[in-house]
């Protein structure tokens, strides 16, 4: 019998805000991709950018 190993790739960039917990940006495991969520956060403040969705949405 075949052994096969899934590898999970943990995935962390500067490029996205910083996570408001103790989880991933990304993870990946073999060929699907989970995402966390994130939220529209001004990364100076900690504060919700703006106060509608819209300007919410941008942030992110």
């Amino acid at each position: 019998m075949a052994s096969s190993q899934i590898v999970r790739r943990i995935i962390k960039t500067a490029a996205a805000g910083p996570t408001s917990g103790p989880y991933s940006q990304a993870v990946q495991v073999g060929q699907t991709l989970y995402l966390s969520g994130s939220i529209g956060l001004d990364p100076k403040t900690g504060q919700f950018a703006g106060d509608g969705v819209q300007e919410q949405a941008r942030q992110v």
